[in-house]
C-alpha cells in the first residue's frame, strides 16, 4: 500500500498537477491532504500569476480519501462572510466582511481568489484532524500538533518537551504515528518528547513508536518543495523534491531587512 502525501499547498496550482503526475506514475493506493489548501502571503509567495485556490480544491476533492483543515484555511473562512448571488454563486467582494480575530498575529495573506461559496462550504466542512487506518496501522493526521492542531497561533515547536501533549494523545489513541505539515520543512522532522531531527528529501524507516512527521510543503516558494510516499510493506517514508526555487531566500532577505 502507497500513500501519497501533499500539504501546505498554498493556492500553488502548478505544483499541485506536479505531485498528482508523481503519485500516479508511482501508484500510489490513496492521496492524503494535511491542509493549507488556500492561502497566499505576498511578502514570500511569488506565483500570483498562477494561483487559484478553487482549482486547487477542486483537485484535492476529486484525488484525496483524506483531508483536514490548515491554519491558513481556517484564516480564510474567518476573515470572509461571503455573501454571493443564488443564481451563479459569485462572491461579491465588496460586501465582505472583515473578522479580527487574528489582527495580532503574523498573517499578511491577500483575499482568496477563485474562491465560490462551494468552496467556502468544503473548506468548512474539514477536520483539524483525521485518525486513519492503514492495514494494522493507526496513523493522526492533523496540520499541527495538540495543543495547537491546526497550527492557526502559529507556533513553531522547537523543544522536544513541548511534543509531550501529542505524544499522549498518539499513546491514548494506539496510534503509531502522526503526520502533518505547517512548519516546512526542507525534508522531513521527526519529533517526539525525546528528540528533534530534521531530514533531507530521503527514504526513512517509519518508527513504530509513536511520533510525529512534519512533512515538506509542496507550494514551490520556500527554497525547497516536495511531496511525501509512504509504503506500509517496506514500512518506509521518504520525501521527494519537485522544485528548488533560488530566489526564494533572496525575496526573503530582502522582506526581513525592511522589518
Amino acid at each position: 500500500m502507497l500513500i501519497g502525501i501533499i500539504n501546505d499547498i498554498h493556492e500553488d496550482l502548478i505544483s499541485l498537477k506536479k505531485a498528482i503526475g508523481i503519485f500516479e506514475k508511482k501508484n500510489c493506493t490513496e492521496i492524503i491532504c494535511l491542509g493549507d489548501i488556500v492561502g497566499f502571503d505576498p511578502n514570500y509567495h511569488t506565483h500570483s500569476d498562477s494561483r487559484n485556490a478553487s482549482e486547487c480544491i477542486n483537485i484535492i476533492k476529486q484525488n484525496c480519501r483524506h483531508i483536514v483543515a490548515g491554519n491558513h484555511d481556517i484564516y480564510a473562512l474567518d476573515r470572509h462572510a461571503l455573501e454571493f448571488n443564488n443564481s451563479n454563486y459569485e462572491i461579491n467582494y465588496d460586501n465582505m466582511d472583515y473578522h479580527l480575530k487574528y489582527h495580532d498575529l503574523n498573517y499578511n495573506d491577500l483575499p482568496v481568489k477563485n474562491f465560490t461559496v462551494k468552496d467556502y462550504e468544503f473548506i468548512e466542512s474539514l477536520s483539524f484532524l483525521s485518525i486513519a487506518h492503514f492495514s494494522e496501522f493507526i496513523v493522526l493526521l492533523s496540520h499541527s500538533v495538540f495543543p495547537d492542531i491546526s497550527g492557526k497561533s502559529l507556533l513553531r515547536l522547537s523543544n522536544p518537551w513541548e511534543f509531550s501533549t501529542h505524544i499522549n494523545f498518539l499513546k491514548h489513541h494506539h496510534c503509531s504515528f502522526s503526520l502533518g505539515g505547517h512548519q516546512h520543512p526542507a525534508g522531513i522532522i521527526k519529533s517526539d518528547n525525546e528528540s528533534i531531527q530534521l531530514f533531507d528529501y530521503a527514504e526513512l524507516p517509519l518508527n513504530t513508536k509513536p511520533v510525529h512527521y512534519s512533512l515538506p510543503n509542496l507550494v514551490s516558494t520556500n527554497g525547497k518543495s516536495g511531496v511525501t510516499i509512504i509504503d506500509f510493506n517496506s514500512f518506509t517514508i521518504e520525501a521527494i523534491q519537485i522544485s528548488n526555487n533560488k530566489n526564494y531566500w533572496k525575496k526573503m532577505n530582502g522582506w526581513l531587512k525592511n522589518k
